[in-house]
């Protein structure tokens, strides 16, 4: 469903030049950035997005592109955009146990004797998801629960597996990790994330056109890290590691 253009409340304020007035949005009047961006108009490029659900005649405003990313009323459009992403066993680390449908991965301290390949992690706790991207938006969502160490984003589908992986997007990769009690973005150097509630469930939200690679909490649908404009060259897969003896595993949720 889209709004025709000559109906949108932009469309109006610039071919009229009235004042501001009240707008037929659910409860925007808080929110000032959305007033001012209408009040510049096209001074920034704006798109316009449905906002809630299907069916209501208040669902309509001009907002950056930017702002829905990263808004926690954004959410059902992410949602929109998830993938089933699966976990692929021939690139698991030996320690590192998967459930029968391939969505869970538990460390455990036993060397599994599994056959050597070139795509498996032979150095460090990590496995790869099963499907590549090299377009499009996806998103995932995974459970990382109570478990203190543990890594999650994309990362190129070459990337060094033999030996200790060094995470950073100059080296393929974009992820966010919990470590010794910090949150922090895998960037170089690390990014520290001021969290006000560790997730217990973090969504991740790949738009690969746009070179965008953000994270959120789940539970409230906040903001984590968006990762600055990349420019992707190949194919990308979804990112897990587990540092560390923990009971707890990542499960991807579906």
């Amino acid at each position: 469903m889209a709004l025709a253009r000559e109906h949108s409340p932009l469309f109006f304020l610039l071919q009229t030049g009235k004042k501001l007035g009240p707008m037929l949005v659910s409860d925007y009047q808080a929110q000032n950035s959305i007033k001012e961006d209408l009040k510049k108009g096209m001074q920034i490029l704006c798109k316009c997005f449905l906002i809630g659900e299907a069916g209501s005649s208040q669902l309509f405003c001009w907002i950056p592109e930017r702002d829905w990313k990263m808004s926690s009323r954004y959410a059902p459009r992410r949602k929109r955009s998830q993938s089933h992403v699966t976990l692929d066993p021939n690139t698991a680390f030996f320690e590192l146990f998967l459930s029968e449908d391939h969505q869970s991965v538990k460390r455990r301290n036993l060397w599994q004797n599994l056959p050597e390949k070139p795509e498996r992690f032979s150095f460090d706790p990590c496995v790869l998801g099963h499907r590549s991207f090299s377009s499009g938006r996806h998103y995932w969502e995974v459970e990382v629960g109570d478990r203190t160490y543990w890594e999650l984003g994309v990362c190129e589908e070459n990337v060094d597996r033999a030996w200790g992986i060094a995470e950073s997007p100059q080296n393929g990769f974009w992820a966010v990790e919990l470590y010794a009690n910090k949150y922090q973005a895998l960037t170089s150097p690390r990014t520290a994330l001021p969290l006000s509630e560790p997730p217990s469930r973090v969504g991740v939200f790949l738009d690969y056109e746009a070179g965008h690679v953000s994270f959120y909490s789940v539970a409230d649908g906040s903001h984590i890290y968006t990762f600055p404009q990349a420019s992707f060259s190949g194919p990308l897969r979804p990112f897990f590691c587990l540092w560390f003896y923990h009971p707890t595993p990542l499960t991807i949720c579906h």
